[in-house]
């Protein structure tokens, strides 16, 4: 994802899986870059599993919001992990410093921390919180596991996100 300022246009930065670390993306290649940065270069469908091809935020997003203080960028999983394809989770951001908060979605490998029941989820539920580590499932056949479905659009009011989950026909919300 790229940020730029509204009034001039001006390229700010971009977070995502660095390929080639340089300027003020200073982590490892083929790690996320840790924030908002201004060099490097980033890698496309990286299969780095920090939450989803590096915490989902860089492998195929459909839709963003922002309340001011966060980013959410919903993305759209193309794997295949043995029970299906497809599938989705959100993954918030602190929007000033592009800092990685944690996902939400179905657990294929269980969170090892963010919020209090993110380390050690129950592997095919949906995680209870935003969680780091693990990786989410790219299945969505079953509604009860994978409330988010595919594709989802994103916005927000109040407390909560809201999504059109077009898998199951309708208009979900979750906390934020």
């Amino acid at each position: 994802m790229r940020r730029y300022l509204a009034s001039t246009g001006q390229f700010e930065g971009w977070i995502g899986v660095a390929s080639t670390p340089g300027g003020t993306c200073t982590g490892a290649a083929n790690q996320f870059n840790g924030g908002w940065c201004s060099g490097g270069t980033s890698i496309v469908n990286s299969t780095n599993t920090h939450g989803l091809d590096e915490i989902g935020a860089t492998d195929s997003a459909t839709g963003m919001y922002t309340d001011g203080n966060y980013l959410y960028v919903a993305n759209y999983l193309d794997q295949w992990n043995g029970y299906g394809s497809g599938g989705a989770l959100i993954s918030k951001y602190i929007l000033g410093t592009g800092a990685f908060v944690g996902w939400k979605g179905l657990i294929l490998l269980s969170p090892t921390g963010g919020d209090p029941g993110c380390n050690g989820a129950t592997v095919g539920t949906f995680t209870p919180g935003w969680c780091t580590g693990g990786q989410a499932d790219g299945n969505y056949e079953a509604d009860v596991m994978d409330p988010i479905g595919s594709y989802p659009q994103l916005t927000g009011s109040g407390g909560f996100l809201y999504f059109a989950n077009q898998v199951f026909f309708r208009v979900d919300r979750i906390g934020k």
